[in-house]
């Protein structure tokens, strides 16, 4: 059987982008039964840039504080919802930290928003995403601005998973069909034949098959993850 996830990490920087993700986080994690951990870095940069202006000790003081205050707050609201979770506060370099911290807790997963603070743009939060996903050693779930605001999920009852049967894309589905067990939910797998480079080619030779034989593999590959994994879900397999 897969592994379950009985942890998560819900980073937040305080903006209203980032509490709504944080959110949507709780509803999964209600779902999944598990562990919080909500997060809240006081970003180093901003207090050495500040020091330039001779006052960089009392901007780190402050910025610890607003970080504390941040956490402690998320942690709470998750607890009021029945959901067993802690308030932790870093500081640093946001993407740095949160790497460090999942690491250090060998948390089974991190949730975060993939934009944040107000009315500065994907450049801030966005960036710290994008960076958590590339050097992140556990699967990362985002949540995008629109999700975020979406209304409560309640329970989750089906899971898409994309894939284009490399290996990469076969271990992320092993992770996906083991979230849906967890949450008892059917899967959805979608496989995209596209017309790239090589089947064009194919398609110059001749060679009508290729596309059917590529589908055909991954439908093959895709049928063979869900048996090994799990018999207690429904999974449906398009191309």
């Amino acid at each position: 059987m897969p592994k379950t996830i009985q942890t998560v990490l819900i980073p937040t920087d305080g903006s209203d982008r980032s509490t709504a993700a944080a959110r949507r986080g709780f509803d999964l994690a209600a779902a999944l039964d598990c562990t919080v951990h909500v997060l809240s870095v006081a970003d180093s940069s901003i207090a050495t840039g500040a020091g330039y202006a001779g006052d960089s000790p009392s901007i780190r003081k402050r910025l610890r504080e607003t970080a504390a205050e941040r956490a402690d707050s998320l942690s709470d609201e998750a607890t009021q919802h029945g959901i067993e979770a802690s308030a932790v506060t870093r500081e640093g370099i946001p993407a740095l930290e949160i790497v460090r911290f999942a690491e250090d807790k060998e948390i089974d997963a991190i949730i975060l928003g993939t934009s944040g603070r107000g009315g500065v743009p994907r450049a801030v939060m966005g960036s710290v995403a994008d960076k958590v996903v590339r050097t992140a050693s556990v699967p990362v779930i985002t949540i995008t601005p629109s999700a975020a605001r979406a209304e409560p999920i309640g329970t989750v009852n089906t899971v898409l998973i994309a894939t284009d049967g490399s290996e990469t894309a076969s271990a992320v589905a092993n992770l996906g069909v083991g979230l849906a067990a967890q949450l008892r939910a059917s899967v959805h797998f979608l496989t995209v034949i596209g017309q790239n480079r090589s089947s064009m080619l194919s398609e110059a030779r001749g060679d009508d098959g290729a596309a059917d034989d590529n589908r055909l593999r991954r439908g093959q590959l895709l049928t063979s993850i869900c048996l090994h994994q799990t018999r207690e879900i429904e999974v449906w397999i398009h191309t």
